[in-house]
């Protein structure tokens, strides 16, 4: 995946290049649900969004857990609770504990 590195727009195969391009991001795009999509539409490259989705999810020390707990804490929203509640629900998010080591 992503051995074509980007080439310049005046490059004579960047049309091929870019057909190419398109057709790779849909397909990864397309495979994914609408939530996991939103998060990797941006790429400017099919190589971009193969690379975000491929740290995202690689599973090192919990890492894909640790994403899912960030992402969570960040959408998170007080939604006129107490200060008092909303830190609460926050911090039990953030003290998710993990799954017991290997």
């Amino acid at each position: 995946m992503g051995k074509k590195p980007a080439l310049s727009k005046d490059s004579a195969t960047y049309a091929e290049w870019e057909e190419d391009n398109c057709l790779v991001q849909s397909w990864l795009l397309n495979s994914m649900t609408k939530s996991v999509r939103a998060l990797f539409e941006h790429g400017d490259t099919a190589f971009d969004i193969w690379e975000a989705a491929r740290q995202t999810y690689t599973v090192t020390q919990n890492s894909s857990q640790s994403f899912q707990l960030r992402r969570q804490s960040i959408l998170t929203c007080q939604n006129g609770e107490s200060v008092k509640m909303f830190y609460e629900k926050l911090h039990g998010i953030l003290s998710h504990p993990g799954p017991a080591p290997p």
